[in-house]
This record gives structure tokens, sequence and C-alpha cells, in this order.
């Protein structure tokens, strides 16, 4: 009977509160995360600059296809409607899904330690819950 009536010791809830500071820690970062961190981590200035040049290419690509230099009463050299710059253009789009791709990935990173700092806090504060 005196062993029933014995208090079982106390856990420290310091880990607890660890977990916790840490979660919040995390979800401070992750919520600043694009005014602390450059896009320029992600995507340079060649990046850009070689995007902006690949857009003036299917640009100037694309005017010279469509191209109305012509005299009056003459007619236009017959094309397929849809036919469009190939080269340029796949070139300008692939540069494009590159720079997507890039402000993904700012983003996501972002949206992982927000989601991580959640996870640890709740978990820290259901633990501390459990010990009292």
């Amino acid at each position: 009977m005196a062993t029933a009536n014995k208090k079982r010791p106390k856990r420290s809830l310091v880990p607890t509160y660890c977990l916790v500071g840490l979660g919040i820690l995390l979800i401070a970062i992750g919520l600043s995360w694009k005014q602390f961190v450059p896009t320029s981590t992600f995507w340079n200035a060649e990046d850009a600059k070689a995007l902006a040049e690949l857009q003036a290419a299917a640009h100037a690509e694309s005017i010279s296809l469509n191209s109305s230099h012509r005299m009056p009463g003459m007619s236009l050299p017959e094309q397929h409607p849809t036919q469009e710059p190939i080269s340029a253009r796949l070139q300008y789009e692939s540069k494009q899904l590159e720079l997507e791709r890039a402000q993904r990935m700012h983003n996501r990173w972002g949206y992982c330690f927000t989601g991580i700092g959640a996870l640890a806090s709740f978990s820290g504060l259901l633990i501390s819950r459990s010990f009292t």
C-alpha cells in the first residue's frame, strides 16, 4: 500500500520547452524566408540576362516570320497559320521553366521551415501536456 501512494518522479519539461522554442524559431524563419534569402541564391544575374536575350531572340524571330514588309499589291508567301519560330521560342520556354522552378524552390524552403516548425511546436505542446 505504501508503494501505491508514492508519487512518480517529476520529469523535466526542459526538452519539451526546447522543442516548442525550436518550432517557433523555425516558423519565424519560414515566414521571413523571402526577406532574408535573396532570390539570387536560386536564380542569378547570368540566368536573368540569358532569359532576356532568349526572349528578344524569340521575339525577333517571330517578327521576321510574320513580317509585313512588302510592296502594296504583293501577297505574303503562304504559310501554315500555326507555323511559329521553333528554335528560339523553345529555348526561351525552356529557360522560362527554369525560372519558374527556381521561384518554386525559393518559396518551397519557406513553406518547409514553417511546416516543420509548426509540427515541432505542436509535438512539444502535446508532450508537455502528457507530463502534467
